[in-house]
């Protein structure tokens, strides 16, 4: 891929919708110091994410911003009212490199990033960085390796440093937090801990989840919670202490069964207490050595699992359903598609609602282009790449404002 060339501007924010009848427009923050670029005096040009300006592009200066919600309310000089944005909704901001604060040591501009090689620090070459997915809690880089592409989290923890001059990045990877073996490329290994191993089969079998297992991307492993009992009726619960109806599910089969496992990555039992389930956590997770999943069932499961056992405790939302059951498929689906090769073309992932950050994906449509007077939006049958981004880019940014309520 070779160096890229650095812009001369840089996409700062995205111009999301009137506010009010005074001129304010809500702008969604596209930067990492949105607190010194949406302040008063500051020039912002308008052109496309891509940072392609026209040869006279036009610029607005800042009169004043506020804070407001995820963004901030800004209103630029000249502008007093809706009649004024006209043609301004929905472009995006950006500033001139020259304006750009300087970056702090050991800070670098993702831009420098793709291109660079990636080694050990044994200087084993790993590969080439192609793209970056800014998300949380650890922006990932997808690395393009001599085998296959895979995706590391860019940390301190992961990155020895970074040498712009050299166009290098040198990792040092804890082994128990790299799922990506720069040499065997290791499937991430996902367990199940049921008493019902049978309600895994098909599911597990079927679709992505099934074509990632025979593409060696990833290994199941589901284990019968009944197979760590000690007595012939294979009891995995009891009545609960204190009293109270329905029955809860013992500890010593959960602790017996994960000692079996020795896990290196996250236990994660599926709970109606856990917090609640995010694309966020899909990622944290697909990076990972191994994943175990603690089914629960019955009334309860005993405390001392997910204290003693549990690294964490996931629930799909607020509502109750039988077991975990469900609420392992649901995660380990989405865990699965992210994996390089999961889907065969990684775009697919990568465009996904929630992929890169807290926005819903764009709408989509196939044929026909008119259906019972349903006409396809034009942009998308105008063959032209740019205003489609575009296009895509404002959708996705325009909807997720308008169902957190913006």
């Amino acid at each position: 891929m070779g160096k890229t060339v650095a812009p001369k501007h840089l996409v700062v924010g995205h111009l999301n919708k009137a506010h009010g009848t005074k001129g304010e427009i809500f702008v969604w923050p596209l930067t990492d110091h949105p607190e010194s670029t949406f302040v008063s005096g500051v020039v912002l040009y308008l052109g496309d994410k891509n940072g392609d300006l026209p040869t006279d592009p036009p610029t607005l200066r800042i009169e004043a911003s506020r804070a407001y919600r995820r963004g901030f309310l800004v209103r630029f000089e000249g502008i007093q009212d809706r009649n004024g944005m006209e043609g301004l909704l929905g472009r995006y901001a950006m500033r001139s490199m020259d304006q750009i604060e300087e970056l702090e040591e050991g800070e670098t501009f993702y831009h420098d990033l793709i291109g660079m090689e990636v080694v050990t620090v044994e200087g084993q070459r790993v590969g080439e960085v192609i793209e970056i997915y800014e998300l949380k809690p650890a922006d990932l880089l997808e690395i393009r390796g001599p085998e296959r592409d895979f995706m590391i989290p860019y940390i301190a923890e992961m990155i020895q440093s970074v040498d712009v001059a050299e166009n290098r990045i040198v990792l040092d990877p804890p082994r128990a937090s790299w799922r990506c073996d720069v040499s065997g490329h290791d499937p991430l290994t996902i367990n199940i801990v049921t008493i019902f191993p049978g309600f895994f089969e098909t599911p597990l079998a079927t679709s992505i989840p099934g074509r990632a297992a025979e593409a060696g991307l990833v290994r199941y492993r589901v284990v019968d919670l009944r197979s760590f009992t000690s007595d012939r009726h294979q009891t995995v619960d009891d009545t609960p202490y204190g009293g109270g109806a329905g029955m809860v599910m013992k500890p010593e089969p959960f602790f017996d069964a994960v000692d079996s496992l020795a896990p290196q990555g996250p236990v994660v039992l599926l709970s109606a207490r856990g917090k609640t389930f995010s694309h966020d956590d899909a990622v944290r997770y697909a990076v990972q050595p191994d994943l175990t999943l603690l089914c629960g069932h019955y009334k309860d499961v005993d405390q001392r699992v997910a204290d003693h056992v549990a690294t964490e405790e996931i629930s799909l939302g607020r509502f109750v359903l039988s077991g975990g059951e469900i609420g392992a498929l649901a995660v380990a689906d989405s865990v699965v598609r992210l994996l390089p090769g999961a889907l065969g073309d990684h775009d697919s992932a990568a465009t996904d609602s929630f992929y890169a950050g807290a926005s819903l994906s764009a709408p989509s449509y196939t044929r026909p282009a008119d259906y019972r007077g349903y006409a396809v939006p034009e942009v998308l049958r105008g063959g032209d790449h740019r205003q489609i981004e575009e296009w895509r880019e404002a959708e996705a940014i325009r909807r997720t404002a308008e169902q957190e309520g913006e």
